[in-house]
């Protein structure tokens, strides 16, 4: 099962919504407009009838932040894995989020938000 991750192309499963792969995408299915406004050509007139295989374009959404709360486990690497599909991106969301980690990168505690750049 691929990640809807923003900034990346997305293809459609079976079972699929605009609110789903929104809500997978920014943790918020009212963002589903956003894709579908730049899918539009793709998807057709309907934004409620998605094909699996159809690929779309997951695009950034200005001024929405996504955010992670840490759970038991989590290290940055995953945490990275999980939302650009590459563990070694971890250093962009450590930087972004110093303040709330501190000076250890691997002392996560399960609870904290993290902001996902």
């Amino acid at each position: 099962m691929a990640k809807a991750i923003p900034g990346n192309n997305y293809a459609v499963e079976a079972g699929d919504t605009l609110w789903t792969i929104a809500q997978e995408a920014y943790n918020n299915g009212a963002y589903w407009q956003q894709i579908y406004e730049a899918n539009k050509r793709t998807i057709g007139p309907d934004p409620n009838t998605l094909t699996a295989g159809t690929v779309l374009y997951i695009p950034q959404v200005q001024g929405q932040a996504t955010t992670y709360t840490v759970k038991a486990g989590d290290t940055l690497w995953l945490i990275a894995q999980h939302f650009y599909g590459n563990g070694e991106s971890w250093q962009k969301i450590y930087d972004a989020n110093k303040q709330v980690i501190g000076p250890d990168p691997n002392a996560l505690h399960a609870g904290t938000e993290l902001r996902i750049p």
